[in-house]
């Protein structure tokens, strides 16, 4: 059994490290690869300790430079995968051999292009009150309740 406690020359015991080669090898999978690297098999425990595990420093350093080294092996660039998705989009519209048009995957690839980008964050809006200060809820029901009473 690993010692846990042990830290490898990359800042990661052993666990950490079989969670961040799990985690890279299965496609992202959080929870599998907590799953693996703790044996535990709850998936809201794995998903909770799987999130914490990926704000880890450490963690979060050692899987960010193994993702940039495949990436450069492969030549994979945004600008390469953006190009390989238009490619997808555009095949999509042209008939296959019943004649229909694969509408799915052109849907499917501007989701990923959509995600590749950041598009698909939400939106975030703040409401500030007058003069850029907080808003006055209270002072604004007040008067409300007070104009709908002067209607009566």
């Amino acid at each position: 059994m690993p010692n846990i406690n042990k830290i490898n020359k990359k800042g990661l015991n052993d666990k950490e490290l079989v969670f961040c080669e799990e985690y890279l090898t299965n496609g992202n999978n959080m929870r599998m690869a907590y799953k693996r690297a703790y044996e535990l098999e709850n998936d809201k425990s794995c998903d909770t300790l799987g999130s914490k595990m990926l704000k880890k420093m450490e963690v979060s350093k050692y899987i960010t430079e193994k993702q940039q080294e495949k990436s450069q092996a492969y030549g994979i660039t945004l600008e390469t995968q953006l190009k390989e998705l238009e490619e997808v989009k555009r095949l999509a519209l042209v008939p296959d051999a019943d004649g229909k048009l694969q509408l799915g995957v052109k849907i499917k690839a501007i989701e990923v292009q959509n995600k590749m980008l950041g598009l698909d964050a939400p939106t975030k809006m703040e409401l500030t009150g007058k003069e850029g200060g907080a808003i006055e809820i209270n002072s604004t029901l007040t008067h409300l309740i007070e104009r709908l009473q002067d209607q009566d």
